[in-house]
């Protein structure tokens, strides 16, 4: 986990709460560093709130509630990846979606 970047990051996100990209870099940026993961994981259910048409959250999402356990949680944000997917005509990410949903069933 590089400290400077996750600085350079929140700095952004003061000047702007609702920049999905920097909210995201922070999230994967926090999980680089398996003992911060439920960060990673809060800063991506923020995103989702703030901006649940930000398709590549849900995969990463997914995994992190599989990577905790969190098995119900993780289908459901893969579900509502995959019908956000298939509403953007977005093919190759639900295929990911699906993959990684078949993987934890």
């Amino acid at each position: 986990m590089n400290h400077e970047r996750i600085q350079q990051l929140k700095e952004l996100l003061t000047d702007d709460p609702r920049d999905s990209f920097c909210r995201y870099a922070l999230a994967l940026e926090y999980a680089s560093d398996p003992s911060a993961l439920n960060q990673a994981i809060r800063e991506l259910e923020l995103l989702k709130k703030i901006d649940p048409q930000y398709l590549a959250l849900y995969y990463q999402l997914g995994l992190f509630y599989h990577q905790e356990q969190e098995k119900e949680k993780a289908k459901q944000v893969l579900l509502e990846g995959m019908s956000l997917a298939k509403q953007q005509g977005n093919a190759h990410t639900y295929s990911e979606l699906e993959f990684l949903l078949d993987d934890i069933e």
